[in-house]
């Protein structure tokens, strides 16, 4: 094989944090507060293992909407989070009303719904709720009491002292003012995470979050934050919605691999199929030999 160099060759960069790049965005495109801006994103998990959730291929939908200063509270939080929620369970009525054999051909507990509100509980208190359990453990405990929660407020330890519900970077979501939408998983009644979002981050909360993690003086003056530090950049609000994840919710699937074309290791793929998941393939798999 010659390696003749292409005349159209040229060194790139991948945009490697899409909460970042929303908000340059809205300010080139001259967004007004209540206006914002929609992504279609397909992104590499590098080096990623891969699980029933997860794969190397992390699809969302994302979306940003800037926001005024008297905007960045817990209850206009709570706003924008049940206008997510309201088109999730509409989404899901409306799928499972248009094609029924999803429930009627599928696992005994398919038929089970989305509650129709959405609960609001603080990282804090479900650590209270739940303290003898790890992260996952109470956030599967707390969906099958009550359907679909929102945390809010991830990043901060816990006021005894322990981890916080999820490690935050400190350059995107003011943790007090974020969170995740999760739901119960028909199938497998596990946690099942949705969407992650939340009100950015302003100078007070990014210089108290880089500050915690230890990284104020060598990252105050990357571009970004000092951007965010001069009042350079819009405030907002947004996030993601799983696409995959959505889907699995939707059509009552139990594994990510069955609703896209992923990449697994060879012993995950095996024990897959062995386990009668119908996963679609990510190679070319041989015709049965017959005899």
């Amino acid at each position: 094989t010659m390696n003749t160099k292409s005349p159209y060759e040229m060194d790139c960069e991948v945009v490697q944090s899409l909460a970042k790049w929303k908000r340059l965005m809205l300010d080139r495109l001259e967004c007004e507060v209540g206006e914002g801006i929609y992504c279609d994103s397909t992104s590499i998990r590098k080096g990623y293992k891969g699980d029933t959730t997860h794969s190397s291929i992390a699809d969302q939908w994302d979306f940003e909407i800037r926001v005024s200063k008297e905007q960045r509270t817990v209850e206009q939080l709570k706003t924008f989070v049940r206008t997510i929620w309201q088109i999730v369970t509409d989404a899901e009525e409306y799928i499972l009303n248009k094609f029924p054999e999803i429930v009627l051909k599928g696992h005994e507990t398919a038929s089970w719904r989305l509650p129709k509100e959405i609960t609001f509980v603080t990282s804090e208190e479900l650590h209270a709720m739940y303290p003898d359990m790890d992260v996952h453990e109470r956030e599967t405990a707390a969906v099958n009491k009550y359907g679909a929660i929102f945390i809010v407020g991830m990043g901060w330890p816990m006021n005894d002292g322990s981890p916080p519900e999820e490690v935050r970077s400190p350059g995107y979501d003011d943790w007090n003012l974020n969170g995740d939408i999760i739901v119960r998983h028909p199938l497998t009644e596990y946690r099942h995470e949705l969407s992650s979002m939340g009100i950015r981050v302003d100078k007070d909360s990014l210089l108290k979050q880089l500050e915690h993690r230890g990284v104020l003086n060598k990252e105050r003056d990357l571009a970004f934050q000092r951007a965010v530090i001069e009042d350079k950049v819009p405030l907002s609000y947004g996030g993601g919605l799983g696409i995959s994840r959505l889907c699995m919710l939707l059509l009552r699937t139990g594994h990510i691999g069955e609703v896209q074309v992923g990449v697994w290791h060879d012993e995950h793929y095996k024990q897959a199929m062995d386990a009668g998941i119908d996963m679609i393939p990510d190679r070319i798999v041989a015709a049965a030999k017959t005899e």
